[in-house]
């Protein structure tokens, strides 16, 4: 991917994300530059009027500070004026409060597998753990890092990396996967890891809760822009020591077959379509107080785990629906 992607981290409800080319030079500021080329304006107080710009160079993607009054900072480092600092992905720039994320490359997880010996595997095999395995289908299904994706896609893929990054913050959970077509993400069964004294919501709770906000996104995206007409996320959802023993073997080399597949065809009303949240019979009982949920009778189903039955997860009951701030990493 020969380009930088900014994206604007603001309270707006959507999001402004530039990509600049090799050409580009992007001026930083609060008010538009006189200098020609493109301008990204920032209406906040501390902002000098020409602030900073981001160019490519030999080097790579680069940020200079033009003497602004209160100074860039880059990953905590506060940067000496005029004197060009090379990007990397995943970078935040801080312009006066103001937050830029920056990808040089298109943002791409997986943590790394090794064959996995019998004593090994016998241990995964006692893990317990929620895991979500989302496939995107429709538009940008098949972004890879090495494909020559359109802007669109790319600024799509940038969205879903930045919400994905902040639902896991939120909810205590791992997030593993998210390339090609997949996304994987796990919980702790019990109490999430870290939360002890934060939260007293299970790790089921929380996958399921940022499932709905998953899916909440890939409609709001449908929504906004018709470009991502057919975009779309099936998402499954298994829980217990099955799940997590398959997570952790060889198996991890196709995720969809980490747990279990379901048929979304919808040939019959009551199926499962695309775009729905389907959880397992272990999932189900641990959550059918706290949210609603429909069963999927007849389902075809394939894959590691075979539940006994599967449900189409709706939303949070309302006496534990709380409010979600969607402004942030939603397009």
């Amino acid at each position: 991917m020969n380009s930088c992607t900014i994206f604007v981290q603001s309270d707006a409800p959507e999001p402004e994300i530039l990509i600049l080319r090799e050409k580009d030079v992007l001026h930083i500021g609060r008010r538009a530059s006189s200098n020609g080329g493109r301008s990204l304006t920032l209406a906040k107080s501390g902002v000098s009027g020409e602030h900073a710009e981001i160019k490519h160079t030999s080097q790579g993607w680069v940020i200079t500070d033009l003497g602004s009054k209160n100074g860039t900072t880059v990953r905590g480092e506060r940067l000496k004026a005029s004197e060009p600092f090379v990007l990397h992905t995943g970078d935040s720039v801080d312009i006066a409060g103001q937050e830029l994320l920056v990808f040089t490359v298109l943002p791409v997880v997986k943590t790394a597998r090794e064959r996995l010996g019998a004593n090994e595997v016998k241990a995964m095999t006692q893990t317990d753990v929620t895991v979500m395995v989302a496939e995107i289908t429709g538009t940008g299904s098949l972004a890879s890092a090495k494909a020559d994706i359109s802007d669109p896609v790319l600024a799509q893929r940038i969205a879903l990396y930045v919400f994905l990054n902040q639902e896991m913050r939120k909810s205590f959970g791992h997030l593993d996967q998210l390339e090609g077509n997949t996304i994987v993400a796990w919980w702790n069964r019990g109490i999430p890891y870290g939360a002890l004294g934060i939260t007293k919501q299970s790790g089921v709770y929380r996958a399921c809760q940022t499932a709905l906000n998953l899916k909440r996104f890939a409609e709001s995206m449908v929504s906004r822009l018709d470009v991502y007409r057919d975009f779309a996320l099936n998402i499954s959802i298994a829980t217990g020591q099955a799940a997590g023993g398959h997570y952790g073997e060889v198996l991890y080399d196709d995720p969809t077959q980490l747990m279990f597949h379901i048929d979304r065809s919808g040939e019959e009303g009551t199926d499962a379509t695309t775009g729905d949240v389907v959880v397992d019979q272990l999932t189900y009982s641990m959550i059918e107080d706290d949210f609603r949920l429909a069963e999927i009778p007849n389902a075809k189903l394939d894959g590691q785990v075979q539940p006994e039955s599967v449900y189409k997860l709706l939303r949070i009951r309302s006496k534990h629906t709380q409010a979600t701030n969607f402004t942030r990493g939603e397009f």
